[in-house]
């Protein structure tokens, strides 16, 4: 890229994601917290996430996002500015990012088996995956026989292979989206593949 081409549109980035945000999202605060002839920073604030977009006079583009102390990062991407529709695409996701982490809904599956306690190592595996990874996801076991009793309580429900031929007849009492969860998967005890397919759907 042309090296006065390359500065207009660092000026571009800079000012225009700062007034853009002001403007248009009424909900995050920022402030220009760095201008100066090797960087312009500008932080965006919500109420429990700060992120911080960087752009340097060499045509390095920061973009993170962490908690309020700055203690945990949750996002961080750097890269070289080619053109202006390349940092629209990197800029629209981190504000995706930035604005649903900020306030996550908790997403609540229940791993229906038929007694309940089949699928308990299976589950102990995700919770212990979920608390290390701070996700908002939450899982339960739910026998066959409480199904109707707990079904209002979750967003989705996942059936082992011990109860998957039954996926017509609980689809037609229950009112959550219900899934089947992969044999392999569930006899492997794969909580990790588990959780990415909740997770994608």
């Amino acid at each position: 890229m042309d090296e006065f081409y390359q500065k207009t549109y660092l000026m571009i980035v800079f000012k225009w994601s700062y007034y853009y945000t002001r403007k248009n999202m009424k909900n995050v605060r920022c402030d220009i917290i760095e201008d100066t002839k090797d960087y312009h920073t500008v932080r965006f604030y919500l109420k429990n996430r700060v992120a911080f977009l960087t752009v340097w006079h060499n045509g390095i583009i920061e973009e993170q996002i962490t908690d309020e102390e700055g203690k945990e990062i949750y996002f961080y991407l750097h890269y070289t500015l080619k053109n202006l529709s390349q940092f629209l695409s990197y800029y629209r996701d981190f504000m995706v990012v930035f604005l649903r982490d900020a306030d996550p809904k908790r997403v609540k599956v229940g791993i229906v088996d038929q007694d309940g306690f089949s699928s308990s190592y299976l589950i102990s595996l995700m919770k212990e995956s979920l608390t290390i990874e701070k996700s908002n996801l939450e899982v339960e076991s739910v026998s066959l026989s409480s199904l109707e009793e707990v079904e209002g309580d979750y967003d989705a429900l996942y059936l082992s292979p011990s109860v998957m031929h039954l996926k017509g007849d609980i689809e037609s009492i229950v009112s959550v989206p219900v899934y089947v969860i992969d044999p392999l998967v569930y006899a492997t005890n794969d909580f990790y593949t588990l959780i990415h397919t909740i997770l994608s759907k």
